[in-house]
């Protein structure tokens, strides 16, 4: 049976002491299944964890307990044979070769969004080449983000700010988008408007101004890609998955 996507939420990839806050990728997730998206979030590390423990506290408060796989970290990020698609979610082995999510539910995914950069991306599984070898990924800098959401060259990779508020708006724009009901704009639209994002502005008064325009421009622009969505037939930018 056809469905819309399925996609993975990566709260922390277990990168250590300078991983965002759980709140984002939390807000994002309930923001995207609130949405009608088949989302689960993702946290590498310890389930005893501070993070762990707030985003299971957090998304248990919505209902969405079920929906938070942790894992052993750090994890990686592998794409498909042609750089893009379907994406799976994996934990290197000591040998440094990925595992591929087996068995995890972290194989296969149809999008996946990150919380500021992804992990390191590795080649796919059966690739020529020394296995676990890092490949080189494509530019995860902000100047290839959209409004520093949707990556200009993978269909299916999205970042989110590590502010909740924002990553809340930012999740809802991305399930907007996947069920069709958005439509990007023209690709020199969007590189004109690279690298013009707010990935976190620090808590002052410059910054709070900073963060309300950003939502009013990206208010504006769904506006402006609903009317591109509906010239366009609704198209699903990325293809349900069968189960």
């Amino acid at each position: 049976m056809s469905r819309l996507p399925r996609l993975a939420v990566v709260i922390d990839t277990g990168s250590g002491p300078g991983a965002p806050p759980p709140g984002a990728g939390t807000a994002a997730l309930i923001a995207l299944v609130d949405g009608g998206l088949d989302g689960i979030g993702v946290i590498a590390g310890d389930p005893s964890s501070p993070p762990a423990r707030e985003a299971a506290r957090t998304l248990g408060e919505f209902g969405m307990a079920d929906r938070l796989t942790i894992v052993p970290g750090p994890l990686v990020l592998r794409t498909g044979p042609d750089g893009g698609r379907p994406f799976a979610l994996d934990i290197p082995d000591p040998a440094g070769v990925g595992l591929a999510g087996v068995g995890l539910g972290l194989a296969r995914q149809d999008a996946v969004v990150f919380v500021g950069a992804p992990p390191p991306a590795v080649p796919p599984a059966g690739d020529e080449g020394e296995p676990g070898q890092v490949s080189a990924p494509r530019s995860w800098s902000e100047e290839y983000f959209f409004a520093g959401v949707f990556h200009q060259e993978v269909e299916g990779l999205y970042r989110v700010s590590a502010e909740p508020e924002l990553a809340a708006a930012q999740g809802s724009w991305i399930g907007e988008y996947l069920r069709g009901r958005y439509l990007l704009p023209s690709r020199p639209a969007m590189v004109s408007a690279s690298g013009r994002s707010a990935g976190g502005p620090p808590a002052d008064r410059a910054g709070q101004l900073r963060r309300r325009l950003y939502l009013r421009a990206l208010t504006r622009e769904v506006r402006r890609g609903h009317a591109r969505a509906a010239s366009a037939g609704y198209p699903l930018p990325v293809p349900a998955h069968r189960d």
